[in-house]
């Protein structure tokens, strides 16, 4: 729970920068974001990854420059295998009677 807390208040954090006008800042969210939902993956909770997932989905499309549009879009896509790849785990553990939860 404390791990999922400080996740989220990381990822709201830097979710708010990327609403700042200079692109450094935004690739910056950009890292953080794709750290949080791969690296941190157990300890992200849902809200988190959807909110890390929608920073990187906005700059894809508004990022002030077509190289961060670009790195956005990839992260993107790697955010969301990661997560896939997550619930599919987490589904066939299920399946085979263990936690779900579990890494």
């Amino acid at each position: 729970q404390a791990a999922q807390g400080l996740a989220l208040r990381v990822v709201e954090a830097a979710a708010r920068c990327g609403e700042l006008q200079h692109e450094g800042t935004q690739l910056a969210v950009i890292q953080t974001a794709l750290s949080a939902s791969t690296a941190l993956a157990p300890a992200l909770g849902a809200e988190a990854l959807i909110r890390a997932m929608r920073a990187v989905y906005n700059l894809a499309l508004t990022g002030l420059s077509e190289g961060n549009q670009a790195a956005a879009r990839g992260a993107l896509f790697q955010m969301v295998h990661s997560a896939v790849k997550r619930a599919l785990a987490a589904q066939r553990r299920a399946a085979e009677g263990g936690s779900a939860g579990a890494p």
